[in-house]
């Protein structure tokens, strides 16, 4: 049995950070293996447009801090294209600065990704802010500076959590964080991580309540950006629903992303999957048999669609559940995901806060999207199983957001496993 190698690409959630605390430091810092991708040219052209020095090479960038300097964001417009890490990131970066400066990006930001618990913290912290078309979303003008202080926020979604931490770190003064409903904490881990190293602290009293001891100050650093387990979902369950063996390489297991949790889920639901430690590799061992079951998985809410197309191919029915949040991401992926498997046959159920998938054969058709690299990527690695060969799915330039080289990793599974 021939084997398949994929090297995973770079993770966009420590991009994005990366990116953004070297920005923040003192002197200059070096990051290397950035992923290469619309998401992360905005972000460049964010931070570049408040004066921030960058001189990127081929998938490095070395960025001058802006530590200590008098800055102004008065006028400046950050367009966060398509990324809601940009998006509430940026967005509470730029008001630690005087000045006022408008916060944008696509239709779906404005219309599926929620900004109001951001803003209303933002605001709580002494911002003017203002709506622009449609309430609690963006396009918003910011007016800042904000300064230390206490707030609550809706903790459903962890970018504004995660948005306001990292703000709130750099302020005068300690300031303290009030979580409503709080979720995907994983992702919160991961920037309270970067914080913590950086010299930051934080205590997190279960994340419902942080008390930020503000001041953060840091010399610049040299970081190589690890794989991204986010991306990997979609050549490991192209590897299982294949039934070949697949190494996927560049996989740190030490690395605080939480979607590795995805591993033990496969695991549970029958994959035969091997954590090469050592080697920065993960195995997937041909199986054949899928039990399906039942799971919370609040903590990995971006491999929902990915998950769903597995559970077409389990024995049994899996149930995906906590997963409501995922309606707010670059598309109601529930519903999204729900619409283009039934076109391919796919015996599924949508609720308000869980799917539910039966064993189904699927058909090669026409599906859509929506826009959402998830979504297609997703309905992609389904149609390797679809009985047919007319499987067509438009706009998937949406992919390059987070996997650039996808369609050259996913051909290597269309081709024969002898």
């Amino acid at each position: 049995m021939r084997k398949i190698i994929i090297k995973i690409t770079s993770s966009k959630s420590q991009t994005m950070r990366a990116l953004l605390f070297a920005s923040l430091g003192i002197d200059k810092s070096e990051i290397y293996n950035l992923l290469n991708s619309s998401d992360t040219d905005a972000m460049l052209i964010g931070l570049k447009g408040l004066g921030v020095e960058i001189t990127q090479g081929v998938n490095t960038a070395k960025v001058k801090g802006l530590y200590g300097e008098k800055l102004s964001v008065d006028g400046l417009k950050v367009d966060a294209g398509n990324s809601g890490q940009v998006l509430r990131f940026l967005g509470g970066v730029l008001a630690l600065f005087k000045g006022k400066y408008l916060l944008t990006g696509d239709y779906s930001i404005q219309n599926n990704r929620p900004i109001a618990p951001m803003v209303d913290s933002l605001k709580a912290l002494g911002a003017n802010v203002s709506y622009l078309k449609k309430e609690g979303y963006a396009p918003v003008k910011v007016e800042g500076p904000i300064k230390a202080g206490s707030f609550r926020l809706d903790g459903k979604d962890s970018q504004p959590v995660s948005a306001m931490l990292i703000a709130c770190s750099f302020l005068d003064g300690p300031s303290t964080i009030y979580v409503d409903d709080p979720g995907e904490k994983p992702w919160i881990d991961l920037t309270l991580s970067w914080i913590n190293k950086l010299g930051g602290r934080v205590v997190n009293e279960n994340y419902q309540k942080y008390k930020v001891q503000g001041g953060l100050k840091y010399q610049g650093f040299k970081y190589r950006v690890p794989g991204d387990f986010s991306s990997a979902a979609f050549p490991l369950v192209s590897g299982i629903i294949s039934n070949c063996h697949c190494v996927l390489e560049n996989l740190d297991f030490d690395d605080v992303q939480g979607d590795k949790k995805l591993i033990d889920v496969l695991v549970l639901m029958g994959a035969n999957l091997e954590k090469d430690k050592k080697n920065n590799r993960l195995i997937v061992h041909p199986n054949g048999k899928l039990i399906g079951g039942t799971f919370d998985i609040n903590d990995i809410i971006d491999a929902v669609p990915i998950l769903a197309v597995l559970g077409c191919f389990c024995e049994n029915p899996l149930e995906l559940q906590n997963c409501q949040i995922a309606r707010c991401k670059e598309s109601n992926r529930l519903e999204a995901i729900t619409e283009e498997l039934r076109k391919m046959g796919a015996e599924i159920n949508c609720f308000e806060d869980r799917l539910v998938i039966k064993p189904s054969n699927l058909i090669a058709t026409k599906v859509s999207s929506h826009n959402d690299h998830r979504i297609a990527m997703s309905l992609i690695v389904a149609s390797l199983k679809a009985k047919g060969d007319n499987f067509e799915i438009d706009n998937t330039e949406c992919i390059k957001k987070s996997y650039p080289n996808f369609f050259e990793d996913f051909q290597k599974f269309k081709e024969p496993t002898l």
